[in-house]
């Protein structure tokens, strides 16, 4: 059986007046975000704790909203269904996508942690690893369609995810674990970068790697300069010769065997 350790659960806030709470992370919500993010839920059933069963009732409306960092994260899984919308409609609709990657990224705000969707496979993999994690530790969940025994009408987390137990965070930490692991475990092919075409002007060292510029000749000017020895006029003349062998060679002409 799931337990909330007290230490974790601050007192909750009564809501008075227009304050409503945030159905994802609850805690209670003011100002605008109340005008463009308000949902009803409805709650059919309640928890018996004494009898381990769901005792029916008559069904009964809550309104729940968004605060302003879960809304944050909802315009992110809008964007990421946006962003890769031929790869999305292949898994369910938009709403219903878009639904279940706020739950995703519920996580966040219970963990810490920061989930990627910055292309099709980090979007499938958090559906894959982070959705029921995230899902049961929304505050709606508390309440729709089945209250939870404990869950009260009329009040709000002090603190964001507060109603989380323990055990629900760690599932959720595990979730997350195991979609590290599985951008681990991504494979496939390497690309090398080619060189330059055949018929480049550029042009380098074959023994060096060093393409040919105007940096690589001042340097070679550089250390001819500050050669010691009886003929330096030789040495100058040798290190001039070098850069010019060198400078003819084409990268594009060096082939592995």
């Amino acid at each position: 059986m799931s337990t909330t350790s007290p230490a974790a659960v601050p007192v909750a806030v009564q809501l008075t007046g227009s304050l409503l709470a945030c159905g994802i992370c609850g805690v209670s919500v003011s100002g605008p975000h109340l005008q463009r993010d308000v949902t009803q839920l409805t709650i059919s059933a309640v928890d018996d704790p004494r009898l381990g069963v769901r005792e029916l009732t008559p069904q009964r409306s809550l309104a729940v909203t968004r605060c302003a960092a879960c809304r944050g994260r909802l315009e992110r899984g809008r964007a990421a269904v946006d962003a890769f919308g031929a790869f999305a409609a292949r898994l369910g609709s938009r709403s219903l996508i878009v639904e279940r990657l706020e739950a995703v990224l519920a996580v966040e705000g219970v963990t810490g942690a920061v989930v990627q969707l910055a292309s099709p496979r980090d979007l499938s993999a958090a559906l894959e690893h982070l959705n029921v994690g995230g899902a049961s530790a929304l505050w709606s969940s508390r309440f729709a369609p089945v209250q939870a025994s404990d869950a009260r009408l009329g009040v709000s987390n002090a603190a964001p995810f507060a109603h989380v137990s323990d055990e629900m965070r760690q599932a959720a930490r595990d979730g997350f674990t195991a979609l590290l692991r599985s951008r681990l475990l991504r494979t496939g092919p390497v690309t090398i970068p080619a060189g330059p075409p055949a018929d480049s002007a550029r042009r380098g060292c074959r023994l060096r790697g060093v393409e040919r510029s105007d940096v690589w000749r001042r340097l070679q000017r550089r250390r001819a300069r500050s050669a010691v020895g009886p003929h330096p006029s030789r040495l100058r003349a040798t290190s001039a010769g070098a850069a010019a062998t060198c400078s003819t060679m084409s990268v594009a002409s060096v082939r592995p065997r």
